[in-house]
This record gives structure tokens, sequence and C-alpha cells, in this order.
């Protein structure tokens, strides 16, 4: 069996126990969405699949305590890991994502590509930069990764200063579903500038941007594009960001 879906199956306790003693090594895609009772077992069903790739685990009623033990029993040996879905995590906190970021070990930052966190109101700016890596703990960025998550407006102001250059440097595609938007210091922060910060988004290709209509936020991010250095993007979309002038000449 290479790929399994069980979404929105009721799958809790029971299904977990099945699946812990299924046995099932190669399996490479795991979908567990909406599966609210999932969270408490998630990682014990995890263990035995060193050769996941993908795992779609929205909604799945996950907790600090299932993140904790996702992030130390579970994430350390998804080495072949691509895709990571745990949108949707309403009951995580800060707390929670620290745990589990400390669960990416060099071998699945390597391998991941694709981590989505949208809809998770515990995702603040430093917990991001510790997910992406190189933050105070100098933990090894991820290798060639896409992000999408929400973050808050306190989260604009933490997130540059725990994103060291080297996952700046690596990031393809970056989302970012705001409540509130960003101020013009935090958006510059974020997206870097031509002197300075000229690497700090080189390799990235598509931006994604959602800051819910909000004036000051396009004022900010006016000047911030203006004075970014993205040599390698290729779309861009800036949702419900009243832009007041033409950016693209």
């Amino acid at each position: 069996l290479a790929e399994l879906g069980l979404r929105q199956s009721h799958c809790g306790e029971a299904t977990a126990g099945a699946l812990e003693g299924a046995m099932l090594p190669w399996l490479s895609a795991l979908d567990l969405a909406e599966n609210t009772g999932m969270g408490p077992y998630l990682s014990r069903v995890l263990a035995p699949m060193p050769q996941l790739r993908r795992l779609c685990a929205f909604d799945c009623g996950l907790t600090d305590a299932a993140a904790e033990a996702l992030g130390r029993e579970a994430l350390p040996r998804l080495t072949t890991l691509e895709v990571l879905d745990l949108c949707e995590a309403v009951h995580v906190t800060p707390r929670g994502w620290a745990a589990l970021a400390r669960g990416l070990s060099p071998g699945t930052r390597a391998s991941l590509r694709v981590l989505l966190l949208e809809d998770c109101p515990g995702l603040d700016g430093a917990s991001v930069a510790a997910l992406l890596g190189g933050g105070e703990r100098g933990a090894a960025p991820l290798s060639d990764h896409s992000l999408a998550a929400r973050v808050t407006r306190r989260g604009w102001a933490a997130l540059p200063r725990g994103w060291s250059p080297g996952p700046r440097a690596l990031l393809r595609a970056l989302q970012l579903r705001s409540c509130r938007g960003p101020d013009a210091a935090s958006a510059g922060a974020l997206l870097g500038g031509r002197e300075g910060g000229g690497a700090a988004l080189s390799a990235l290709r598509v931006l994604r941007l959602d800051c819910r209509n909000e004036q000051n936020t396009s004022e900010a991010m006016e000047a911030a594009l203006r004075g970014a250095w993205l040599p390698s993007l290729r779309v861009l979309y800036l949702d419900r960001v009243p832009l007041r002038v033409e950016l693209v000449d």
C-alpha cells in the first residue's frame, strides 16, 4: 500500500491502534484530515511509517501535548517527508509550535518542501521563524520550501527578528494570511531591501499576502515592495491590499 486516505472518517483511538499494528513501512501518502479525534494519537500512527512523503492532518484535533509528541517521537524519523499540512490546528499555542519545530531533524528539514499552517491562531512570528529554522537556537534551515501561514500583527513584528539569512535565501513561496497587516517597519524587515538585505529573499518565486483591506497596510506594502530585492519573483498576489498606485512598471 502506497497511499491511504481516511478523511472525515471519524477516526480516533481504535483507528490509530489499527494503523499502528498494520505495519505500513512503504506508505508514502497519508490523509487523516478532518478527524478531530486523531490528534492525541498522531505520533503513534506515524512512528512506523519512515517512508512517508505527504501527510495531510488538517483539523485533526492537534493540541500542545500532541504537537510536542509529534516533534519528539515522529518528525525526527520522517526524513523523506515533503508535504506537511497541519492547517486548522486551532488548539496549538506558541509553546506547542516551538516543540514541534524542535522535532524537525536535519533529515526532515532537508526533505520538506511544503509546510501548510493556515488558520492556526496560536502561530506567531517567533513560531514561524523556529519552524523555518535559523532562529535563536541555530536550527538548520529548511532546504527548499514554501510556507503558507496566518500571522497576526504581533507576529509580523516578531517574524523578521527570528528569521536568519539561511532560510530567507532558500524560500521559494511565501503565503501569509493576516488578520492585521504589517506596519512599514515590519513589512520592510520581512521582505528585505536592495541595500544590506539584498539576498534576503533572493530565491522567492511566489509571494501572496492577504491584509484585509487596511489602508495603513497598503502604504506599508507599497513602500516595502518598492524597496525589496526579489530577482526571482514570478507570481505576486496582493489580496485585499488596497494599493493606490501601480507597482509594476
